[in-house]
């Protein structure tokens, strides 16, 4: 901000709301100190996974609310899609709270099941460094392609339905093209899922299944409209960073600054209130003209029209 005074203004702010479904705003004074007083903040960070796409940050208190004192969560949100993507970030105010908190591992929460464990700060680079060459292709044999789905198919209700016959890791609908990719736990559910004999329904309508690469010819069986990638999932939408205005000077923000000098009891005061008054005048001033070039404009169209009734009379005498 561009003054102290600005910083503390904006902290009415906090916990404020863009939308009823959105989340609670987190404005705070920024405190540098705060990182060494909280040296051990990744032994008391816990990754909550294994979470539904209707899962709030409310559901996640509400889970962890015997353990201990949450200090502060992050639940892992689409933006687009505007539902949960499965996993929470979730700091205990101690150490002792988060090793309590991974007695939930492995249990059942709202039909899946719950994966909590401390998280490892290095855990991506960790796993792309073990990363086998041949795991992208491994992970290529569990994609399936579902086809000809329904209109308007809601993600979490289709993936519902297919693990109730195989077992599945992550499932994107392409609604455009009434398609969906899912990944399954194991090539072999793969091979159960399209040697199935009965046609499969949802909501009424049959559903076709195919693998990602034909094993035999080696074609891509991917419909063109659907993005490919290493994992055939869409890359996530980018979210470019927002441009903060320069605050422009305006009679509540004098207002302000002179409420500010007054309570500092400094000699500025006397210059906030010259500069706040200044100003209201600028404005009455700017006002009054305004008015009276609108009354000359309408006295001036008067004038012109009683000059040409004036001319029509003496052409009707003549």
């Amino acid at each position: 901000m561009e003054t102290p005074a600005a910083a503390q203004e904006a902290l009415l702010l906090h916990g404020y709301k863009a939308s009823p479904e959105g989340f609670g705003m987190n404005v705070l004074i920024s405190d540098p100190s705060a990182k060494t007083q909280r040296s051990d903040a990744s032994n008391s960070t816990l990754f909550v996974g294994g979470l539904n796409d209707k899962t709030t940050e409310s559901d996640v208190r509400g889970l962890l609310k015997d353990c201990g004192t949450i200090r502060h969560l992050k639940l892992g949100w689409d933006s687009v899609k505007k539902v949960c993507r499965g996993f929470a970030f979730v700091e205990m105010a101690s150490e002792a709270e988060a090793n309590a908190c991974l007695s939930l591992d492995g249990t059942p929460y709202q039909r899946k099941i719950l994966k909590v464990q401390i998280s490892d700060p290095n855990y991506a680079n960790k796993k792309a460094k073990d990363r086998k060459p041949d795991q992208a292709a491994e992970r290529r044999d569990r994609l399936v392609t579902l086809s000809g789905l329904p209109d308007k198919t809601q993600e979490g209700l289709l993936q519902q339905w297919l693990e109730k016959i195989v077992p599945v890791r992550r499932l994107e609908l392409f609604a455009k093209t009434q398609e969906a990719v899912a990944e399954l736990e194991s090539s072999q559910d793969v091979g159960k899922l399209l040697l199935r004999s009965e046609p499969l329904l949802f909501e009424g309508k049959e559903v076709h299944f195919s693998t990602q690469r034909n094993r035999s010819t080696g074609v891509s069986t991917v419909p063109a409209a659907v993005p490919t990638s290493s994992t055939s999932f869409a890359p996530r939408a980018t979210r470019k960073a927002k441009v903060i205005a320069k605050s422009r000077p305006t009679a509540v923000a004098a207002a302000a600054s002179t409420v500010a000098a007054a309570k500092d009891g400094s000699g500025v005061a006397a210059q906030g209130q010259s500069d706040f008054r200044a100003l209201v005048a600028a404005k009455n001033k700017q006002r009054e003209d305004n008015l009276a070039n609108a009354k000359q404009n309408i006295g001036g169209e008067k004038r012109k029209s009683e000059h040409d009734d004036n001319d029509d009379a003496k052409r009707t005498r003549t």
